[in-house]
C-alpha cells in the first residue's frame, strides 16, 4: 500500500510505483486528499505517467490535529479492507504521519521513505512528524549519509536504517527529456537571465512583515523574477496589503505544472525558495539556490556549495541575491552525489529490500529480539564511540559511483565530525 496525499508526495513516489508496476508487485495507492485540489494533483500524476489512486480519502484541509486524526481514521478503514503486508510513506507530512500510525497501531509494517533528514527546530510540525514515523517504521530509507547517520544517532537500531539515496534522483534523470524548456519563451525570459522565486511555507507567508521583506527584497532585484504564487501565497499577499510589489521586476503567474516549473528551474539563473524539495531539485540539476528560511533539513546543498542559507530579512536576502546572480556556478552533482542524495537506482534498491520477505522477517526477528533484551525500558545495546572502524559497526557509505553501498573507509570520510558517532546497535543480529 503505497500512500500520497500532497504534491511533493506524488513526485518522490513516482519512481517507486513505476517500479513496483514494472515488477508487476501486488500494490494499491492511496491518496488521502491532504493537497484536496485534485486538479492540481492530477497534472501531477498525468506528466509523471502515473495512473489515479485506487483510494482518494478527501480529507482537505483542517488544524494537523484534525486533519492527521481524519487521515488516520480512514486510512485505518483502507488497511481493514485490503489488509496490506507493507505501507510506504514519504516524507513528512500529516499523510505520511497519520498512515504510519495507523499501519503501526494494526501490526501492518511501515517503510519511510526519505527518513532521518533533519533541521532540529521542533517548531515546524514537519520535523515533529519526521521524527515520530521514523520511530514506528519497520524500514527507514535514509536519502543521504547525514540522514543515515541522524537516524542511529536518535537511536533507531541499525537494522532498520538503510543507506539508499533519493528518488527524485530517478525521476529527475528519467524526465530530463521531457522538461520543458520553451515555457521560459512563454514568459518573455531570457535564458539564465532571471530568477525564479517560490515561497509557500507558513513561516514566511502568515508573516506580513516576514513576507514584505521577502517581496521587497525580490522588487529590488536587477534580473527578472518570475513567481509561480500558489493560492495560498497570493492570498496572504492580497491580505497583508502586499500587492503593490507585484509589478516589474516580479512577474506573478499560476503555479506550473511540474515539467513547466522544472523548465523554469533549469533555465534560471538563480532560485529563491523556501521549499526543501526545490532545493533537491536545483542541487541535481545545477542550478544556485537561496534558502531564505533559519534552517534547513538539506544541510547537504549548503556544505557542499549548491544553496545558500539566509534569514527573513530584506538586506541579508538582497545581498544573498546579488551574490547568487554575480556567481551563479555549483559544483556538478555527480561529484558530490555520494555525500549527498546518490545517483539513479534508488528506487530499485529500495523495491528490492521492500519486496524481499527475508529482510522483513529478519527485522521481525531482531525486534522480538530487541524487545526481550530490554532492561527497564532501556535497549542493553549502549551506544559508544569507536576510536578504531570495526566493519561490523561501520555506517555505510555510496560508493564514488553513488551506486553501491559500502562501509566508509576512514581515510575518506572520517575527518568530517558527523561520521565520528558509531552505533552499537548492530551487536543485537550477532548469531542471528
Amino acid at each position: 500500500m503505497v500512500v500520497v496525499g500532497t504534491r511533493p508526495e506524488i513526485i518522490k513516489m513516482a519512481p517507486i510505483v513505476r517500479e513496483l508496476r514494472r515488477r508487476s508487485a501486488d500494490f494499491f495507492v492511496v491518496h488521502t486528499g491532504q493537497h484536496y485540489d485534485w486538479e492540481m494533483s492530477s497534472v501531477f500524476f498525468e506528466e509523471l505517467r502515473l495512473s489515479e489512486p485506487d483510494y482518494y480519502l478527501n480529507v482537505k484541509s483542517g488544524s494537523h490535529g484534525v486533519q492527521t486524526g481524519k487521515i488516520l481514521e480512514r486510512i485505518e478503514g483502507v488497511i481493514e479492507k485490503e489488509s496490506p503486508d507493507l505501507v510506504i510513506v514519504v516524507g513528512d507530512t500529516n499523510s505520511a504521519l497519520g498512515a504510519a500510525l495507523a499501519a503501526a497501531k494494526m501490526h501492518v509494517c511501515v517503510a519511510h521513505v526519505e527518513a532521518g533528514c533533519r533541521s532540529y527546530d521542533r517548531r515546524m510540525p514537519e520535523e515533529i512528524n519526521r521524527e515520530l514515523v521514523a520511530r514506528v517504521a519497520s524500514l527507514n530509507f535514509a536519502p543521504s549519509p547525514r540522514a543515515y547517520i541522524n537516524l542511529l544517532m536518535e537511536g533507531i537500531p541499525r537494522y532498520k536504517v538503510f543507506l539508499v539515496g533519493h528518488p527524485i534522483v530517478d525521476l529527475l534523470y528519467e524526465i530530463k527529456d521531457r522538461i520543458k524548456d520553451d515555457v521560459v519563451k512563454e514568459f518573455g525570459l531570457t535564458k539564465y537571465q532571471y530568477v525564479l522565486a517560490t515561497f509557500h511555507r507558513a513561516e514566511n507567508v502568515d508573516d506580513p512583515k516576514i513576507l514584505g521583506e521577502i517581496l521587497a527584497s525580490l522588487s529590488e532585484s536587477p534580473l527578472p523574477v518570475i513567481f509561480p504564487i500558489h493560492p495560498r501565497t497570493r492570498e496572504r499577499i492580497k491580505e497583508s496589503g502586499l500587492e503593490k510589489y507585484l509589478k516589474e521586476p516580479i512577474i506573478s503567474v499560476k503555479p506550473q505544472p511540474y515539467l513547466a516549473f522544472l523548465g523554469l528551474l533549469r533555465n534560471s539563473r538563480l532560485v529563491v525558495t523556501d521549499s526543501g524539495g526545490v532545493q533537491q531539485e536545483a542541487a541535481i540539476i545545477g542550478i544556485r539556490a537561496v534558502t531564505v528560511r533559519e534552517n534547513i533539513e538539506w544541510v547537504e546543498t549548503v556544505i557542499y556549495g549548491f544553496n545558500e542559507l539566509v534569514a527573513p530579512e530584506r538586506n541579508a536576502i538582497m545581498e544573498a541575491l546579488i551574490r547568487g546572480i554575480g556567481n551563479p556556478g555549483v559544483p556538478k552533482y555527480e561529484e558530490y552525489a555520494n555525500k549527498m542524495f546518490g545517483m539513479p537506482g534508488v528506487a530499485r534498491r529500495i523495491v528490492n529490500m521492500i519486496l524481499n520477505e527475508e529482510t522483513l522477517d529478519r527485522i521481525r526477528r531482531l525486534d522480538e529480539k530487541m524487545r526481550k533484551q530490554v532492561i527497564h525500558g532501556y535497549p542493553t545495546p549502549k551506544l559508544s564511540l569507536k576510536k578504531e572502524i570495526r566493519e561490523e559497526f561501520s555506517l555505510l557509505y555510496f560508493d564514488k559511483r553513488g551506486e553501491c553501498i559500502r562501509p566508509i573507509l576512514e581515510e575518506e570520510t572520517l575527518e568530517e565530525p558527523e561520521y565520528r558517532i558509531i552505533l552499537d546497535f548492530q551487536a543485537l543480529s550477532k548469531g542471528d
